[in-house]
């Protein structure tokens, strides 16, 4: 079996690794829940497998440029479907 070396970056001090063998989707939000909503749940749609298995075909990487609305309540409500990681900066 091959290894390859998974990507690594730093988003605001914070880092990230990305699987080598997935599709990385990187979605900036601030303070846009409703699209964000709209957004991840036509991930949900388009990849139209179960949780386990789009977490095989791909990541969701959010960057949440300090929101003060509810994206932290959108998130959540998509964890159980996504793999998605989420970096938060704080200014």
């Amino acid at each position: 079996m091959l290894k390859h070396m998974a990507p690594k970056f730093q988003v605001d001090n914070q880092s990230v690794n990305c699987r080598p063998d997935t599709l990385t989707i990187a979605i900036c939000t601030y303070n846009r829940a409703g699209l964000l909503r709209d957004l991840l749940g036509n991930l949900v749609q388009v990849f139209n497998a179960t949780p386990d298995r789009i977490r095989e075909l791909c990541d969701v990487l959010v960057v949440d440029n300090n929101s003060a609305d509810h994206t932290g309540n959108v998130l959540r409500e998509f964890e159980s479907l996504l793999p998605v990681t989420v970096v938060r900066e704080t200014r």
